[in-house]
């Protein structure tokens, strides 16, 4: 799938307010969420990446993924930081398809 296509997509799939009556306003955020989340996991497994969890609690969905030489594409960002012992990790973040897509980068 192309990137306008996705975009179509998720544009479709998002719910507009005429919908309120049928499921609720409550509701609305959550299902706007998965749409995203939708368009957004679909992009990443169609170039490659493989997605590990979901989570559509946040203001933006979070998409995490497994690190792989593609990340990089991604042109993430650090996020966190975290330094002990053993060695360090970061977890790198990228924003697609209106969600945050992030992976874990690790060294000892």
């Amino acid at each position: 799938m192309r990137t306008g296509q996705l975009t179509r997509m998720s544009r479709r799939l998002r719910l507009e307010a005429a919908d309120l009556d049928l499921i609720g306003e409550q509701n609305l955020h959550i299902l706007n969420a998965l749409a995203l989340v939708r368009c957004c996991v679909g992009r990443l497994v169609h170039e490659g990446f493989t997605v590990i969890s979901i989570h559509v609690e946040q203001r933006k969905p979070v998409i995490w993924i497994q690190r792989c030489a593609r990340c990089e594409d991604l042109n993430g960002a650090a996020m966190i930081r975290r330094h002990d012992a053993v060695g360090a990790e970061s977890v790198m973040v990228a924003p697609l398809d209106g969600c945050q897509v992030q992976w874990r980068v690790g060294w000892h």
